[in-house]
């Protein structure tokens, strides 16, 4: 059964997460906009352009911030409440994955360069970096 459908224009959706309360969604696209919406209403209450397709996005723990990962090679960790681009972090390639930690203050991204970044969130600061054979997906 389908709860709700929320027009989100003509764009592919390449990827959506749900907040941890299960209250918003955020939504990554090839049109290159981070949209997070509101569950229970459908309403789209930010939306944030980003230079490439968004590939991923991830809810940090405390539903505090959405971390995306974009084709122009940038993670991008945006205050959910304002919309606001609080870091970016650049990778070699097009990034692919993003995940945070359970307290909320690491964040690990993938990238078609192969590598695997581990992030501080509050400062940005790459704390270790991992080459693989192979693009991180997931």
């Amino acid at each position: 059964k389908v709860l709700r459908e929320v027009p989100l224009g003509d764009s592919e959706v390449l990827s959506v997460a749900f907040s941890r309360d299960f209250k918003l969604v955020a939504a990554g696209d090839d049109d290159h906009w981070l949209r997070i919406v509101d569950v229970a209403s459908g309403e789209v209450l930010r939306s944030v352009l980003h230079g490439d397709s968004v590939q991923c996005v991830a809810f940090s723990h405390d539903s505090k911030c959405v971390a995306t990962g974009a084709f122009d090679r940038k993670v991008r960790i945006v205050e959910a409440a304002s919309g606001k681009v609080l870091r970016e972090v650049l990778h070699g390639d097009g990034v692919q994955s993003v995940a945070f930690s359970h307290d909320s203050k690491i964040l690990a991204s993938g990238a078609i360069d192969a590598k695997l970044r581990i992030v501080e969130v509050v400062s940005g600061k790459v704390l270790r970096e991992v080459q693989h054979a192979e693009l991180v997906v997931a």
